[in-house]
């Protein structure tokens, strides 16, 4: 229903000085649907097995909903725990990572000790640089001369 339509009939409503109400049919959870999206390569597929699936089929004619809806429902048992590891690779995002750690140290104010680790050597300034300061490099001593 437009905007127009919607319009009339409250105003309708005000002429008559009766609120109308409208029923809307209850929909049954196996009548709801969902939408998802799919890149190129697998709309190509999925077009070419319902062009398979339809091909001598003068019995009715199956959509890309209905092999949609019949691969999930077959495979989804067979979702392997590589699968999930290969899909997470896929889309892997440091920049999430490197969030989700910094809100982690938030809560208990520390960064775990690898990250920390791998952050000062991209820094160059690893734990075994630390071991190289001795107190023979910094001797601070003011028992030496200096020239000024």
């Amino acid at each position: 229903m437009n905007e127009f339509n919607k319009e009339e009939e409250r105003e309708e409503g005000k002429k008559t000085g009766k609120q109308e109400t409208k029923t809307k049919k209850m929909k049954s959870a196996e009548d709801d649907q969902y939408r998802v999206v799919i890149q190129k390569e697998a709309n190509d597929a999925l077009e070419e097995l319902v062009r398979r699936t339809n091909d001598g089929f003068e019995g009715g004619e199956v959509t890309k909903s209905d092999v949609v809806n019949l691969l999930i429902s077959n495979h989804a048992k067979s979702f392997s725990d590589s699968d999930i590891k290969s899909l997470r690779l896929l889309h892997f995002d440091e920049k999430k990572v490197l969030r989700a750690l910094l809100r982690k140290a938030g809560d208990d104010g520390d960064l775990p000790s690898e990250i920390k680790k791998v952050l000062r050597e991209h820094l160059g300034i690893s734990d075994s640089s630390k071991r190289r300061i001795s107190k023979g490099t910094l001797d601070l001593s003011t028992e030496k001369s200096v020239d000024n």
